[in-house]
């Protein structure tokens, strides 16, 4: 599995991220704000969980080497 593909989850997140605080920093008066926090949080918890998806490949590809070398 190529780290471009794991990494491919992490940056639509990201990009989720962005696009809900650019709607987040209209402010509260801005129509739909709650449902952007909401959004922005959401995609934050996504953005961890594959970071973390991201660190265990690794891991686990680092103990594979390990063990056929």
């Amino acid at each position: 599995m190529s780290v471009n593909i794991s990494a491919g989850p992490v940056q639509a997140a990201m990009e989720r991220v962005s696009e809900a605080a650019l709607k987040v920093s209209q402010g509260p008066v801005a129509p739909g704000f709650a449902a952007s926090v909401v959004d922005m949080k959401a995609a934050q918890r996504d953005v961890e969980a594959a970071v973390q998806v991201v660190r265990t490949e690794s891991e686990v590809l680092g103990y594979l080497i390990d063990e056929l070398v």
